[in-house]
């Protein structure tokens, strides 16, 4: 039987970044360290935070604002899916 839970290696490796950045911002670290990632993090109580912004070329005289949440809160949204 399938299990239907998400898998959250998966989410933070394929998920994390917007597929319009550069192939040099990967998330393979964040994989490879979420066990401790995740120990740290618990050990730690966030209640908010602001995400990383930043913009990219949209068109000729514009550009698209993008954000990046931080770790803490998106490993904490990948728990709750």
């Amino acid at each position: 039987m399938k299990s239907d839970k998400l898998d959250i290696k998966k989410l933070l490796e394929y998920e994390y970044f917007p597929t319009e950045l550069p192939e040099c911002f990967t998330s393979v670290d964040i994989v490879k360290n979420y066990n401790i990632l995740k120990g740290q993090l618990n050990a730690t109580n966030y209640r908010s935070s602001t995400p990383w912004l930043f913009s990219i070329y949209k068109s000729e005289n514009s550009r698209r604002r993008m954000s990046i949440p931080k770790i803490y809160h998106y490993i904490k949204i990948t728990e709750l899916l």
